[in-house]
């Protein structure tokens, strides 16, 4: 197959991590594939084994990008003439669509996530920007002839909702590279136990929570560093910490592994999330999981099997969670060897096998 992908961006997060490991496995599978962006939007922290281009302008800020990029991107020159064109954000589909029409190619959507609920002030300040960008986000899913691949049962169930029909289950079970991520060999027990977290300014990645529950867990005196991992260098003075903590930045996912490693515990307090990538690369490495039930983790996150799973936005069960596993050795280690094994069972090899089957039948060729 020949396909394209058509990006908004490829820069730090979980979404873009999945799109570079699926458009390498595609074409390690021997498909041609070309990934178009907006200049300056690729990152060196995931390196891409394909065919890239750029288009446009490098511009600051996601309107102005869509505004400007997108409609240039609908003319850029990919070397081929694509069977498929995936794209992974609703409100570009719009453009990928136009993309795919005028070159009689057929157009994916691979949503990672109920966009509407995506996007907040942190992204669009403006509050009539981003109610049109919601509006339209969500109006997207309404495109006919649009064939879609979602990350998650979630993800499909609250665009199922919107679209007013059943949507066919084309759910690609997300997975870790588990050359990559691997515990250490020894069971973490640090003296002063280590909760690690990540740091993200969005509403609703729930930072927020994480602020009053371990605030309020060291005021109760309870021994613990929190080790903060932030893709962003300018957040030290925005965290709102009362304990003692490390903020670090990982440059790569060896990085991340490493500071996963040095923890006995990892927390993630998501609002809403598509899928939650890094609780189950966390559980890969062997680490403890306490996570909020922020949707798309209900596809591998089962509380008191492979994870404490506490309500979103809920600081006082953060707290308590926190306060139950930093006590119980016994429960921490069952926990961790239990998420071991669920991560074990999906691997990234097997995310790109489902993803290259849904393809195929799309383009005709099951």
């Amino acid at each position: 197959m020949k396909i394209v992908f058509f990006l908004f961006n490829l820069k730090t997060s979980g979404g873009a991590k999945i799109i570079v490991e699926v458009a390498n496995g595609l074409a390690a599978r021997g498909h041609q594939v070309v990934l178009i962006a907006p200049k300056g939007s690729f990152s060196k922290r995931y390196p891409l084994n394909v065919v890239t281009r750029e288009a446009g302008f490098r511009v600051k800020g996601a309107i102005t990008s869509l505004l400007l990029n997108m409609p240039l991107m609908i003319f850029a020159r990919t070397g081929m003439k694509p069977d498929l064109v995936v794209n992974s954000y609703s409100i570009v589909t719009y453009f990928s669509y136009l993309f795919a029409k005028l070159r009689k190619a057929k157009p994916v959507l691979f949503a990672q996530s109920y966009e509407p609920l995506l996007f907040d002030s942190y992204h669009i300040p403006n509050k009539f920007l981003l109610y049109a960008y919601k509006w339209f986000s969500e109006k997207s899913y309404m495109l006919s002839g649009v064939e879609m691949i979602f990350n998650s049962k979630w993800t499909r169930d609250m665009i199922a909702q919107k679209k007013k029909y059943d949507l066919k289950p084309r759910i690609v079970p997300l997975g870790v590279d588990l050359s990559v991520y691997t515990p250490s060999g020894t069971y973490v027990r640090n003296d002063v136990k280590v909760i690690s977290c990540i740091y993200k300014p969005q509403l609703l990645k729930g930072w927020v929570t994480v602020k009053v529950a371990v605030n309020r867990l060291h005021s109760r005196g309870e021994k613990f560093k929190l080790l903060v991992m932030s893709p962003d260098f300018t957040v030290a003075n925005k965290l709102g910490l009362t304990c003692d903590y490390d903020l670090v930045y990982p440059a790569n996912d060896d990085d991340v592994v490493k500071y996963y490693r040095m923890s006995d515990l990892y927390i993630n307090t998501s609002i809403y999330e598509g899928f939650g990538l890094p609780p189950l690369e966390a559980m890969a490495c062997g680490i403890p999981v306490i996570l909020t039930d922020s949707g798309g983790v209900r596809e591998y996150a089962v509380n008191g099997k492979n994870c404490m799973l506490i309500p979103a936005s809920n600081a006082d069960a953060l707290l308590e969670a926190m306060s139950t596993m930093l006590r119980n050795d016994e429960m921490r280690k069952r926990l961790a060897t239990n998420g071991l094994a669920t991560a074990r069972e999906r691997t990234s090899g097997a995310m790109i096998n489902a993803f290259n089957d849904f393809l195929e039948e799309i383009d005709g060729r099951q």
